[in-house]
């Protein structure tokens, strides 16, 4: 790889070693197939297989959605953005006393069973629970995550925590509503598709 030392600082770890090694993987394979040298490669089209194509195996990606994520999410409430501590670049927080609550609205391309995990941040004086509602199209699913039962495994700054497995439709019919009082941090919701073996 050629870098400066300070862009290799970021490149050396682990998970970015092997993405490289999947894109150069891949970019090979095109550059190979297209008869022309690695440089000429269409980069958009090396972009499209690598996001459609996560595993390189031909399964169905997991579907994230981020809490800022604008056209996928319904806020009601005083959200504050948060920069640190959560799974991704931000998270959401809202300390005042009023009910508040964010629906995740994911854009399921195939119907399917998903396992459906959110993101819990462990941060300082948060609410001790928060209510989650799962809809999967045709009924409702209440259940609660308390925050003293979220177990941080590792160097992480929290946890995915499994909201169970649900027969999902096609579309934006389900949703993952979070829901609370007092200090409630709403990170990212993610649905792993069942993969057949």
């Amino acid at each position: 790889m050629s870098a400066t030392h300070i862009a290799y600082g970021s490149i050396r770890m682990e998970p970015v070693f092997m993405v490289l090694g999947q894109s150069a993987a891949v970019a090979a394979g095109m550059a190979i197939d297209g008869k022309q040298p690695i440089q000429a490669i269409d980069v958009k089209q090396l972009q499209k297989r690598l996001a459609s194509n996560p595993y390189a195996d031909g399964s169905q990606p997991d579907i994230l959605v981020t809490s800022d994520h604008e056209t996928q999410t319904t806020r009601k409430g005083s959200w504050m953005v948060q920069t640190y501590g959560g799974f991704g670049p931000s998270f959401l927080m809202d300390t005042t006393n009023q009910e508040k609550s964010i629906r995740f609205k994911p854009t399921i391309p195939k119907a399917g069973t998903y396992t459906i995990y959110t993101y819990v941040p462990k941060v300082k004086n948060r609410s001790s629970e928060a209510s989650i509602e799962v809809f999967d199209g045709k009924q409702k699913k209440q259940q609660m995550i308390r925050s003293a039962e979220v177990q941080v495994a590792g160097q992480t700054s929290g946890e995915w925590v499994s909201l169970g497995s649900y027969p999902l439709p096609a579309g934006t019919t389900a949703y993952v509503e979070i829901s609370g009082k007092g200090n409630v941090i709403v990170d990212d919701v993610l649905l792993v598709p069942e993969r057949k073996r």
